[in-house]
């Protein structure tokens, strides 16, 4: 039963990862790379 749980909380932890991720690229593309840099380190 617990599986379940596990399984679903990976999926969100993954889409969550995914979604910062892409956000990351975009806003580096989009705005100055090393100011997104400065914000993530």
């Amino acid at each position: 039963m617990i599986w379940n749980y596990i399984i679903i909380l990976a999926f969100w932890y993954a889409a969550i990862i995914q979604i910062s991720y892409t956000l990351f690229i975009m806003n580096g593309i989009n705005q100055n790379s090393s100011l997104s840099l400065k914000m993530f380190s």
